[in-house]
């Protein structure tokens, strides 16, 4: 026979149990399926890491630019068109109608040419904005307008405008259109004369203009804020503080520019470019971005252009897309701490079960690989044989992972827009992987073959082999531990971008290693005693017998396959733990902060409506009060309804809300009213006003507990009884409170027809805050430790692939000597439920002990009550355990109908 040992090099690959090696695999379906999965399972991972990144970039991008106004995420070009009479006028506007209307013309045409050479923008938006006195008559002497502070108007522009209002009167023709309120205030009806006046000719005239009124609309401010009218809002919905609410009156551009000359007042001039595509990804925003700044050089270069950042034009090109972009990226960087180990472990765990396949694989083809070695092939030539045949498997299962990667973040990713740089990363993390996984084939296989070689491991080796590494992984997770430290915010508050919060690295770090090191450990441990100890043990039936032997004889495989069942249940059910807390904890945080799930501001207190009766209480909110000399915001409930759709968690303080009630449900017997108040207000009897004024009688006895729902701004709330506060819930803000899924009562809210004015969601709370970096984790990490699941079923699948010829030929012998084939099952079923239960109970217990030791670093903003809520995921570990249930059951079934199809001729003759 031909001597395979005179080959060096890549020699073996021209001889036929090289090159037929591939080949030779397809016999072995279960090595090739479980070949397959091992790489599957550590490629994606690594190939999701900068795809999820991406996502999770894109998604904060978007989020910014949904939640911001249309009109500024593009870009807005303002300047001023000032009036003629001014010091500083501008001679290009002139003294009448066509000097401002072709100024106004020349703004637009030259923003609009520029805007074209901007990739993303989309048409031009002209808006046109004068504060004016209004029809207030002037009064004589220095000061034409003395209460002209005190009812502002606005007079505006803007083309569409008449599609996002509701007409209640008109139009007729061209000219004012009012709001309903001021028209109920004025008098006046459609075709009446509106006088406005404005500034102070040079003459020392008052101007003014007549303008007919073409139209009455009902008053924005008694409709829910339309997206259309967000950069006006401060506008028709006021300014903040004291200062009055203007008064808004809309019309054409035409008659804008006919009476702004006669009104010697200055006007904003803003041409807003939305984005034409809201969903671009971030290689799209970034030209933009690059886009914009050419914008502004070209507008402030041409000296006629009508734009100069200098007097009187003030022009100033705004975007916020730069912003948005940066703080993506902000983003992106915040959540590698926690995207970064969970995918290193998943690449490890897989090339642990291809490791295990390696040695496993060397196990099913001893004889061959014994008989090579019996003509000279050393473990080098052999390993290289191992990689050979299982290369295609290993390419097939890293596509798959390369493929699956891109179908976990679509799935689980927060955003299905990626940037150009994941296609790449992701490939080149998937080859880093085949190639790491070809490596691992190859020194697995070659340091099992040297017992089938004449290699002698001498007694160093043996001595190295048997040092536990393991312990030397445990003792660095204190100076690991140290060194990432509890850093929680990536960013800087001072930089305009804010920062974004995201789980401490070393939450995720260190359990890794722990719980790498504690199996490794455990399975050492486990070898030692079923070679030592485990053989004393003689059980007394023949199935526990037999199976116990099998055990302690294949007791290093037991082991592997123990701890690649204990490995990623312990890393999904962790994770599970830690990213179900989190986000537990955040949540009730909100709801705290809100005080119910949905809260509902309405414009006059309406009954509940049916649809949502029996989850939803009214709140009547008097902000202001002075209670014992301490602000606090007054919350007129109905103490029936309260406590069943407000939130409380009882652990604060071990009081529900139930348990508050009895105070304010109790009559009024002639005391001071009771009133359960949260911290910092004054116990017992105390003096209540509001505005100057006494509120619920004047006095009140406070019943003092630490926190209560709906704290805003750092001042404490008081829960009273609606009925309590008489006349003064006429000035008090309706709300109305629901529990349950956002999307079904918002649903419900509308076809109520509710006078909604805002609508506050708990889960939006985070939305586009430091928080919501954190929020996008969730699924991925979950998806991604359960994936590691599969470990479980390979490793099982090689395990029976490695044992099938020694069960085939124990199985007929046995039969010969009077072995049940019930018997049998029951040793099969027994070999293969130890290491499963094993593992599912190590995993269990070691995730169970981290939480438990570590759950207090999941609160993530600490500030904030309630502390952690630390939410152990029973359903997940119910069904893991129920998994390896039919997964021991059914393996144990196939394996025993595979092995009692043999032949016993054949089995008998091959085994002599």
């Amino acid at each position: 026979m031909r001597n395979f040992g005179a080959s060096r090099g890549l020699g073996p690959l021209r001889m036929a149990p090289w090159w037929r090696g591939p080949a030779l695999l397809l016999r072995r379906g279960g090595v090739v399926i479980a070949l397959v999965a091992a790489a599957l399972v550590a490629t994606l991972p690594a190939a999701a890491a900068v795809p999820f990144l991406s996502s999770s970039r894109s998604a904060t991008l978007h989020h910014q630019i949904s939640a911001a106004c249309q009109w500024s995420s593009g870009v807005t070009v303002t300047s001023y068109l000032v009036s003629p009479g001014d010091s500083n006028g501008s001679p290009s506007a002139g003294p009448g109608p066509q000097g401002v209307t072709a100024l106004v013309a020349r703004r637009t045409g030259l923003a609009t040419a520029t805007a074209r050479t901007v990739p993303q923008l989309g048409g031009a938006e002209t808006t046109l904005v004068a504060t004016i006195a209004g029809p207030t008559q002037p009064a004589a002497g220095p000061h034409p307008f003395p209460d002209a502070d005190n009812y502002p108007v606005q007079l505006v522009s803007r083309d569409g405008f008449q599609d996002h209002i509701q007409v209640l009167h008109g139009p007729r023709g061209t000219g004012a259109w009012v709001s309903d309120a001021y028209a109920g205030t004025l008098h006046l009806k459609v075709g009446d004369q509106l006088h406005l006046y404005g500034g102070v000719t040079p003459g020392g005239a008052v101007s003014s203009v007549t303008m007919p009124v073409a139209a009455i609309y009902r008053d924005l401010r008694q409709e829910p804020d339309q997206p259309w009218w967000c950069d006006l809002l401060p506008i028709y919905r006021g300014p903040q503080g004291n200062r009055p609410t203007p008064v808004v009156i809309f019309t054409d551009q035409p008659s804008f520019l006919d009476a702004l000359p006669n009104l010697f007042t200055n006007a904003t001039h803003t041409i807003s470019f939305p984005l034409a595509n809201p969903d671009l990804d971030d290689d799209q925003a970034g030209d933009a971005v690059v886009g914009i700044a050419r914008l502004r050089t070209a507008l402030f270069g041409p000296p006629d252009s009508g734009f100069s950042p200098d007097p009187p034009n003030h022009s100033v090109v705004g975007s916020l897309l730069p912003q948005f972009t940066a703080r993506a990226e902000l983003v992106r960087r915040s959540m590698a701490p926690a995207v970064v180990p969970v995918a290193v472990a998943g690449v490890l765990v897989g090339l642990l079960i291809v490791g295990a396949a390696a040695a496993f694989w060397v196990q099913r083809r001893r004889r061959e690989l014994t008989l090579l070695s019996a003509h000279g092939v050393g473990a080098r030539a052999l390993a290289l044989k191992a990689v050979v045949e299982s290369l295609p498997a290993l390419v097939v299962g890293a596509v798959a992972g390369w493929s699956g990667a891109w179908a976990l973040v679509r799935w689980a990713g927060p955003d299905p827009v990626l940037s150009g740089e994941a296609a790449p990363w992701a490939a080149l993390g998937a080859a880093g992987t085949l190639l790491a996984a070809l490596l691992t084939v190859a020194v697995v296989a070659g340091v099992a073959c040297r017992s089938l070689t004449d290699q002698v491991r001498s007694r160093h080796h043996r001595v190295l082999r048997a040092l536990p590494y393991e312990l030397v992984l445990l003792a660095a997770t204190v100076p690991v531990w140290r060194v990432l430290g509890d850093q929680r915010v990536t960013g800087d508050p001072s930089n305009g971008l804010g920062t974004a919060v995201h789980v401490p690295g070393r939450l995720l770090v260190v359990p890794i290693m722990v719980v790498a090191g504690l199996t490794t450990l455990a399975a050492r441990l486990a070898v030692w005693y079923l070679r030592r100890r485990g053989r004393l043990r003689s059980p007394r039936t023949p199935a526990a017998f037999l199976g116990w032997r099998r055990v302690g004889r294949q007791a290093v495989m037991v082991a592997v396959l123990a701890g690649a069942t204990s490995v990623p249940i312990a890393l999904a059910t962790y994770g599970a733990t830690v990213t179900g807390s989190v986000h537990a904890t955040i949540a009730d945080e909100a709801r705290l902060h809100l005080g119910s799930d949905v809260v509902f501001t309405l414009g006059r207190q309406v009954p509940i409506p049916d649809s949502l009766a029996d989850r939803a209480t009214e709140v009547l909110r008097l902000d202001g009060a002075i209670i014992g000399g301490t602000q606090t915001d007054l919350l007129g409930v109905d103490p029936g309804t309260f406590a069943r759709a407000a939130y409380l968690d009882s652990r604060i303080d071990g009081k529900s809300l139930d348990e508050l009630m009895p105070p304010i449900r109790a009559p009024r017997t002639g005391g001071p009213q009771k009133v359960v108040a949260s911290a910092l207000t004054p116990a017992g009897v105390r003096e209540a006003a509001w505005r100057g004024d006494a509120v619920l009688g004047g006095t009140v006895d406070v019943v003092p507990t630490s926190v209560l729902p709906a704290q805003q701004a750092g001042y404490p709330t008081a829960l009273v009884p609606k009925a309590a506060l008489g006349d003064d819930a006429q000035y008090a803000v309706a709300q109305l409170w629901v529990r349950g899924d956002p999307v079904e009562i918002q649903r419900a809210a509308r076809a109520a027809n509710l006078p909604i004015t805002q609508v506050a969601v708990a889960a939006d709370r985070y939305a586009n805050s430091q928080w919501e970096p954190l929020t996008y984790t969730f699924d991925y990490l979950t998806a991604l430790s359960l994936l590691t699941g599969l470990v479980t079923l390979v490793g099982l699948l090689l395990y029976l692939e490695s044992q099938a010829p020694s069960h085939r030929r124990a199985y007929v012998l046995l039969r010969r000597m009077g072995l049940r084939a019930r018997s049998h099952r029951r040793a099969m079923f027994g070999e293969l439920a130890l290491p499963l239960v094993a593992g599912l109970i190590g995993g269990v217990a070691v995730s169970t002990a981290l939480s438990e030791v570590l759950g207090g670093g999941f609160d993530v903003d600490p500030d904030v009550l309630p502390n952690a809520v630390v939410t152990m995921p029973y359903l997940p570990i119910g069904l893991i355990a129920a998994a390896v249930a039919v997964i021991t059951v059914g393996a144990a079934e196939y394996a025993q109908r595979r092995i009692g199809r043999a032949n016993p001729s054949e089995v008998l003759r091959d085994t002599i």
